[in-house]
C-alpha cells in the first residue's frame, strides 16, 4: 500500500534509484526481502536499510504533521530531509573501522544525481 501513492514513489525512486539500479522495485514484500536478504556490497545494503528506514520516519513525521494542521512539504524538500539524515548519519559512522561504513558516503555521493540538489524553480 506504502508505494501506491506518488509521493513516496518518487521519493524512493530518487534516493535508492542509483543504489539498487536494475534491481530497483516498488513491491513491498520485494524490498523487505532485499532488506532481510541483502544483495550486492555490505554498502549498498547499509544504505538501502537506513534510506528506507529514514524515509518511513520521515512520511510518518509529515503525516502526522498533516493531520495536526501543518502545511504540507513538498517531495523535494522531503528527498532533501531524508538526504541531509542519511548524510549526518554517514558522516557520523565514518570513523568507526568497518570498510562499509567508510565507503558508505561515498557511494552515495556518487549516486546522487543533479536532480537531487536542484532547487525546486
Amino acid at each position: 500500500m506504502f508505494f501506491r501513492y506518488r509521493f513516496p514513489v518518487k521519493i524512493w525512486e530518487t534516493l535508492v534509484g542509483g543504489i539498487m539500479k536494475e534491481a530497483f522495485t516498488l513491491d513491498w514484500n520485494e524490498i523487505l526481502d532485499m532488506i532481510d536478504n541483502p544483495r550486492g556490497t555490505l554498502t549498498e545494503a547499509f544504505l538501502i536499510r537506513y534510506t528506507f528506514q529514514a524515509l518511513i520516519h520521515s512520511i510518518w513525521r509529515e503525516r502526522n504533521g498533516r493531520r495536526h494542521g501543518e502545511q504540507p512539504k513538498y517531495e523535494k524538500v522531503l528527498i532533501k530531509c531524508v538526504d541531509r539524515t542519511i548524510r549526518l548519519k554517514l558522516l557520523a559512522v565514518k570513523g568507526k573501522g568497518k570498510k562499509y561504513l567508510e565507503e558508505s558516503l561515498c557511494v552515495w555521493f556518487g549516486t546522487r544525481t543533479q536532480s537531487t540538489f536542484q532547487p525546486e524553480v
